[in-house]
């Protein structure tokens, strides 16, 4: 990797692709992968200590689906940097507003809304993931790797607020 002047001076990258534009197969592994890890290195080289990563419920580096495994192989990859802090973030489905639609996630979410009365672990907002990024990103409490998965990701995101107020 050549060598770079100083372009981070925080302690702490928050990395958040989250897909407006489908990607084509061959171009997603790239984009979901080689540009996260790459960055994550530039980061690693910069002297930053803290690492937060948003990837997918379901991640698994072992899976024979490209998405789950693309995400999975990410994780592996970003931990294997050694961050002081390693945070992966796996939400559920996003909800909120999209620039297009796909018919997947149009049919999801027909059937999203019941169980998410059952389960907290199906679904969260793209703001709900932002402020438990934050939170994540601020807390003192998080060493090492460590997931959040959805329901912990609606737990964190209430401690937001008081986040703002100190």
């Amino acid at each position: 990797m050549p060598k770079r002047s100083r372009i981070w001076t925080s302690d702490s990258v928050l990395s958040a692709r989250l897909e407006l534009k489908q990607a084509k197969l061959e171009g997603f592994y790239k984009v979901d992968h080689d540009y996260v890890v790459n960055s994550a290195k530039v980061a690693k080289s910069q002297g930053v200590k803290e690492f937060i990563l948003v990837t997918s419920m379901g991640s698994n580096e072992n899976s024979m689906f490209l998405y789950p495994k693309t995400k999975g192989e990410t994780e592996r990859d970003v931990a294997a940097l050694g961050f002081e802090k390693f945070l992966i973030v796996r939400p559920g489905f996003l909800e909120g507003p999209r620039e297009e639609s796909r018919l997947l996630e149009s049919v999801g979410k027909v059937f999203i809304k019941p169980l998410k009365m059952i389960s907290n672990s199906i679904a969260i907002s793209m703001e709900d993931v932002a402020k438990a990024m934050v939170v994540g990103a601020c807390s003192t409490e998080v060493k090492g790797k460590e997931i959040w998965e959805n329901a912990t990701l609606l737990e964190k995101k209430s401690s937001f607020e008081q986040l703002c107020k100190q």
